[in-house]
């Protein structure tokens, strides 16, 4: 476990072979990301507000581009590909998820603005002829 605090473990330019408990956990997370996929798509189809199912198709772009970006990431460890199967890519990958996932709150968070501005449109055009 020290050896994971180390700046020697996570910036090796050459890794070590995958170990079996690393594969799996790398078949779990892409199985787990997979159902998650396939729940937001489930919820993208029966949800009936347009903003909500943007919410949920954002949502939904990230859980299948962290699939892509694990299956190309264990491709790259299980083949120990100098430089590209680096283990300093999960902080990278982790750095760009935190970001993503930042810009999918704030979307969320303006949800219910862009609900009270289409209403406050809907009762000007009300109005018009």
């Amino acid at each position: 476990m020290t050896n994971l605090l180390t700046t020697r473990y996570w910036f090796s330019i050459y890794p070590p072979d995958l170990s079996t408990a690393g594969i799996k956990v790398f078949i779990l997370i892409i199985a787990s990301f997979m159902v998650a996929a396939i729940i937001t798509k489930i919820l993208i189809i029966k949800s009936k507000e347009r903003l909500h199912r943007r919410f949920l198709r954002k949502i939904q772009s990230q859980f299948i581009s962290n699939i892509i970006v694990m299956l190309l990431m264990f491709f790259l460890m299980y083949e120990t590909v100098p430089f590209l199967g680096g283990r300093f890519w999960f902080i990278f990958w982790s750095l760009v998820n935190v970001v993503w996932f930042y810009f999918i709150y704030r979307y969320l968070k303006s949800i219910p603005n862009q609900k009270n501005e289409k209403k406050l449109e809907e009762e000007y055009k009300k109005y018009l002829p």
